[in-house]
């Protein structure tokens, strides 16, 4: 079975493609509905804390505005408040359970 990957030309043009504005506009504009996510403990001068990261997506919908992000972010978030209720995720500035969101 052959694939695009195949042949030479057809390689060499999407490499062009993506070197251009094409390629610009199709890497930023995700991230103008992206927006990063934290969870951890809450960050203090006393001692250092281990933050996980994750990315979320900002829909406006006809039910209003919703977060998207993947399960494997949710995960992590939970297991870590499991095992520490101090636990926190945040985007932005704004505090959220997002588990307690889905109920």
């Amino acid at each position: 079975m052959t694939t695009a990957y195949d042949d030479p030309e057809k390689v060499a043009k999407a490499k062009a493609l993506v070197a251009g504005p094409y390629g610009e506009l199709t890497s930023t504009f995700p991230l103008l509905y992206a927006k990063a996510a934290f969870f951890g403990p809450r960050p203090s001068p006393e001692k250092p804390v281990d933050i996980n990261s994750g990315t979320v997506t900002l829909l406006r919908l006809d039910a209003g505005p919703m977060v998207v992000t993947c399960d494997h972010v949710l995960s992590g978030y939970e297991k870590r408040r499991a095992d520490d209720k101090g636990v926190i995720f945040q985007i932005g500035h704004v505090d959220l359970d997002p588990v307690a969101q889905l109920k």
